[in-house]
């Protein structure tokens, strides 16, 4: 029985959540505004374009969370994977392209 509850156990991601994104010449202050149902995240990402981002494909897995947004790059669509990490009030997420060929680390915290 206490299996099964911790195999049914999913971290709840609602609220906002910032944090710096660091490439090689700039910082991005980044905002995921982030509700949950059940295991199905909605929300947005603002910060990366001049508009807010819709969450994609969101869920929560146990304290794993996935989605994706679409995005711009140099004039370009791309589709970026979110995978995180769900600790105490924060998220160590895996951000990349879709392809694989580009990723980097972000910290955000409940703010």
């Amino acid at each position: 029985m206490l299996l099964a509850a911790t195999l049914l156990f999913s971290a709840d991601v609602t609220g906002k959540w910032k944090g710096l994104l660091t490439g090689a010449d700039q910082e991005r202050q980044l905002t995921f505004d982030l509700t949950m149902k059940g295991p199905a995240v909605t929300g947005s990402v603002t910060g990366l374009a001049d508009n807010s981002l819709e969450v994609k494909d969101g869920k929560v897995d146990g304290d794993v969370v996935t989605f994706w947004v679409q995005s711009e790059y140099q004039g370009q669509p791309v589709k970026l994977m979110y995978k995180g990490q769900i600790a105490a009030g924060e998220i160590h997420f895996t951000m990349s392209n879709e392809e694989g060929s580009w990723s980097t680390d972000l910290l955000v915290k409940k703010s």
